[in-house]
C-alpha cells in the first residue's frame, strides 16, 4: 500500500536536512512558476526548498511519464508534513502544502520502482479565506483543480461540523492556526458530499479548504454548525453509565497527573465508537470495536497535567444503556526516550533488546550498532503485537535497506550482509504501542 512506504531511497548528492550534524546539505531551491528537469536514479533521494515571502498555498508536482514519483514535505526542523504518491497525472506526485511567511520548507522527491527523468514545478497561490457564520449557507461553484478557501474563529470551545450539500464530489481539509492540516474528508457527508466534525478551542481561527475530487466540478452549498460541549469528568478505574441515543454524541474528560497510556472503554449493548482529543484540541485516536463485542476499547499516550477529551457515539443506529471506564498506566521517562531523530540515536547491542514505546503513530525511535568485523550479516526485527517499519542507513545518511512486513505477523526485519561501521536503524509503526528491537550479528567467512 502506497501509503506505507516511507523512506526507500538512498542520498546521492542530497543528503537529509539537519542543522549541525553529519547529515546536513543545503537542498536546491525552487523558484514559484519556474520548471526544472532532472534525472533519479532507483534507490536516489534529492532535496529541494521554498521560503515563501507570505501566508499561503505552495503546490510542488512533477510531470512527464517516465517514472513514479513520490514527495514527502518537511518543516525545517524535519518534521514530516504530508506526503504523496499519485496525486498527480498518472504516476506522478503532488503536494498541497499551506505555508506561513518566511519559513522555510523542504520536500524530498523519490521515485517508486525504476529511475529516470522528471519535471518538477513549484507554485505559490495566496488565499483570501471567506468567513463563515454558524448556521448560514453559502453557495458557489467550483472548477477542477480549483481550491476555495473558508475560516471560522469561535468565540468558544467546541465543536465545529463543516459540510456540503449537492451533486458535486467535495473534498475538505482543515488547517489550524499554525498552518497545520489536522483533518480532511472527502465522503463523509451525505453521497459524494464532504463532511468534517472538528473540536475546536475557543478564539482560534481555522481554515477550510474546499475542492473537488477527482476531475468532478459544478455547484456546492456549505454550511458550519457550531456545538457546545460540557465534558464529564471520568476518574480512572470507576464506572460511569448513561443512555445513548442514535445520531448523539456524549463527551467525558480526563486529566493525569503524570505521563502514561489513558484507555477508555465502553461495555453493554450499544455498538459504540471513540473518539480521542489532546490538549490541543487535536484528533489522536478513535476505535470501533477493539472492546469486547460491539463495544469501543481506546488507548493513547497522554502527557502529565493535560485535558483529554473522548467523544462517544453509537453506531448503526443502535441505543441503549452503557458503562464507561478510564484506565491509567504509568509511563516512566526511560520508555518515553529521546531518541527520535539520528543525532539522539541510542546504542544498540547484539542480543540486547530494547524495548521501543511510540507515542502515536509513525513516530520514528533511532538506533546505532556499530559493525567490528567487515564481513558481517546483521538481522535487526521488531517483536510485539504492533505493525513496526523498518529502515537502515549507513553512517552518511544513505537508506540502505527497509522492511514493512517481513518478520512474524506484522513485525519487520532486515536482513544485510555489512562491511566494518556504524549503521542507524530508524523503527515506526502504524499506531501507538509497545514493541521490542532485537538485533544479532554473524560473522561470514
Amino acid at each position: 500500500m502506497t501509503n506505507k512506504i516511507r523512506g526507500m531511497a538512498a542520498l546521492a548528492g542530497f543528503f537529509l536536512f539537519a542543522a549541525g550534524s553529519i547529515f546536513a546539505q543545503t537542498p536546491r531551491n525552487l523558484s514559484f512558476g519556474s520548471q526544472i528537469s532532472g534525472t533519479l536514479r532507483t534507490g536516489e533521494e534529492q532535496w529541494f526548498s521554498v521560503r515563501p515571502t507570505q501566508a499561503g498555498m505552495v503546490i510542488v508536482e512533477t510531470f512527464g511519464d517516465a517514472i513514479d514519483t513520490y514527495l514527502e514535505a518537511y518543516d525545517a526542523s524535519r518534521n514530516l508534513l504530508t506526503e504523496d504518491d499519485d496525486g498527480g497525472e498518472g504516476y506522478n506526485a503532488r503536494i498541497e502544502l499551506f505555508v506561513n511567511e518566511g519559513q522555510t520548507y523542504l520536500f524530498k522527491l523519490r521515485c517508486l520502482g525504476d529511475g529516470g527523468p522528471y519535471r518538477l514545478m513549484a507554485l505559490f497561490e495566496t488565499i483570501s479565506p471567506r468567513s463563515l457564520s454558524f448556521g448560514s449557507w453559502v453557495s458557489g461553484n467550483l472548477r477542477v483543480r480549483e481550491s476555495q478557501w473558508f475560516s471560522v474563529r469561535p468565540t468558544q470551545t467546541g465543536l465545529v461540523t463543516v459540510e456540503t450539500t449537492g451533486d458535486t464530489d467535495t473534498y475538505l481539509e482543515v488547517y489550524d492556526s499554525s498552518s497545520r492540516l489536522i483533518s480532511q474528508d472527502d465522503d463523509g457527508g451525505e453521497g459524494s458530499n464532504a463532511r468534517i466534525e472538528l473540536l475546536v478551542e475557543a478564539n482560534q481561527t481555522y481554515l477550510f479548504k474546499l475542492r473537488c475530487y477527482g476531475d468532478s466540478s459544478g455547484p456546492y452549498r456549505l454550511i458550519a454548525g457550531f456545538e457546545t460541549i460540557s465534558p464529564r469528568s471520568l476518574s480512572f478505574g470507576s464506572w460511569a453509565s448513561g443512555n445513548l441515543y442514535a445520531g448523539e454524541s456524549q463527551w467525558f474528560s480526563v486529566r493525569p497527573t503524570q505521563a502514561g497510556l489513558v484507555t477508555v472503554e465502553t461495555s453493554g449493548a450499544v455498538d459504540t465508537y471513540l473518539e480521542a482529543y489532546d490538549p490541543s484540541s487535536k484528533l489522536i485516536g478513535e476505535d470501533d470495536d477493539s472492546g469486547e463485542s460491539l463495544n469501543a476499547r481506546l488507548t493513547v499516550f497522554a502527557e502529565a497535567g493535560g485535558t483529554y477529551i473522548f467523544k462517544l457515539r453509537s453506531v448503526g443506529g443502535t441505543s441503549g444503556s452503557y458503562r464507561i471506564i478510564a484506565g491509567f498506566e504509568q509511563i516512566s521517562a526511560a520508555d518515553i526516550g529521546q531518541n527520535y531523530e539520528r543525532s539522539r540515536s541510542v546504542p544498540l547491542n547484539a542480543n540486547s533488546p530494547v524495548p521501543v514505546f511510540l507515542r502515536e503513530p509513525r513516530e520514528s525511535r533511532w538506533y546505532r550498532f556499530d559493525v567490528s568485523n567487515p564481513n558481517s550479516l546483521l538481522v535487526v526485527e521488531t517483536r510485539g503485537d504492533i505493525d513496526t517499519y523498518l529502515l537502515l542507513y549507513d553512517e552518511r545518511g544513505n537508506l540502505i535497506e527497509e522492511d514493512d512486513d517481513g518478520g512474524e505477523g506484522y513485525n519487520a526485519r532486515i536482513s544485510r550482509s555489512l562491511g566494518r561501521g556504524t549503521v542507524y536503524i530508524e523503527v515506526w509503526a502504524y499506531r501507538m504501542g509497545r514493541t521490542t528491537l532485537h538485533a544479532e550479528v554473524w560473522r561470514r567467512d
